[in-house]
């Protein structure tokens, strides 16, 4: 497990087989947005994962800049890879509604995706 704080937030990196899960901390706003990518991006080189999963449990508040930094790591996964946004509460996960930003990502509203070995991307839990 990994852990480093940054531009006001803190993340968590554990990755087991095909899966890295990444926990996020804080608020996110724009100023976080290019930390954040490139965190999300390292955990990934580093490990690999078919399905990542991004627990946003923690996060008080993010906007579109770092709701776009989330989604757009979907490129870094292999090809067939899954990005899920587990545990959003209201505010991130409309968010993510209301940019479009969910349509290539598993929003895992109850944290029910992330033990299934594979989902759709699509809405999960509501």
């Amino acid at each position: 497990m990994l852990g480093s704080r940054s531009a006001g937030f803190l993340t968590t990196a554990a990755w087991d087989g095909n899966q890295a899960t990444v926990a996020l901390q804080g608020e996110l706003d724009f100023t976080a947005a290019r930390d954040l990518s490139r965190r999300l991006r390292e955990v990934v080189q580093v490990a690999q994962p078919m399905r990542l999963v991004v627990d946003l449990a923690e996060v008080t508040f993010l906007d579109c800049a770092v709701a776009r930094a989330i989604a757009g790591t979907k490129a870094a996964l292999a090809e067939g890879g899954v990005l899920v946004i587990r545990s959003p509460a209201r505010v991130p996960r409309l968010v993510f509604m209301l940019t479009g930003l969910w349509r290539d990502c598993v929003v895992d509203v109850c944290g029910a995706a992330a033990r299934q070995s594979a989902a759709p991307a699509s809405a999960v839990g509501g």
